[in-house]
């Protein structure tokens, strides 16, 4: 019987491979127009600040959306890896050129960056990268699983951010996935529809 990690195995070779084929500067205006979507979300003017990603291997560039925010005064977040804890945190960061290489070779704010307090990470609109979502808000990621563990105790909305090349029709769910309850793509920011699914 195959299992719902191997199925992802396979699911994650074939969202890498997807990936591979826009050249850079489809995935540039991709990423602009993907930015011009949040910036008049709903889900971005009800929130405290933004927790956000800095784009590794074809993810969409939020750069833009990341200046325009801090430019308006919110406050913006990056994951940073704790290695006293062994899994990410957050920093916040003034500009993007404060962060620098840290886990895996990805930018992450140093470790001296301010980290939200309880309030404010409840209210906090979460951009989540990934290989691969679905309509129902499930996500693929790289396989480590750092993700799943950072947004365990999320309660603010978190958003699925992806070229729409990435969606794909149904992805398999397991105990530890967290699900993401909107979609944000060059189409539009749509809500998730969740189904319900066997996990494991």
């Amino acid at each position: 019987m195959t299992t719902a990690a191997q199925t992802k195995q396979a699911l994650r070779r074939e969202a890498t491979a997807r990936l591979a084929t826009p050249d850079a500067e489809t995935m540039a205006l991709a990423s602009a127009v993907i930015v011009e979507h949040l910036k008049v979300s709903p889900l971005l003017a009800t929130a405290a600040g933004i927790a956000t990603f800095a784009a590794w291997r074809q993810e969409p560039d939020l750069r833009a959306l990341t200046a325009w925010a801090t430019a308006a005064g919110r406050a913006v977040y990056y994951p940073r890896y704790d290695a006293a804890v062994g899994r990410y945190t957050l920093g916040r960061v003034g500009a993007y050129a404060e962060l620098v290489a840290g886990q895996h070779g990805i930018l992450e704010p140093t470790a001296t960056a301010a980290q939200p307090s309880d309030d404010e990470r409840r209210r906090l609109l979460w951009l989540v990268p990934g290989l691969a979502f679905d309509s129902a808000g499930r996500r693929l990621g790289r396989g480590a699983g750092d993700y799943d563990r950072l947004l365990a105790d999320v309660t603010g909305p978190r958003v699925a951010v992806a070229f729409a090349l990435q969606l794909l029709p149904a992805l398999p769910a397991e105990a530890h996935d967290v699900p993401m309850q909107a979609l944000a793509t060059e189409t539009g920011v749509l809500a998730a529809t969740p189904t319900t699914v066997k996990t494991t």
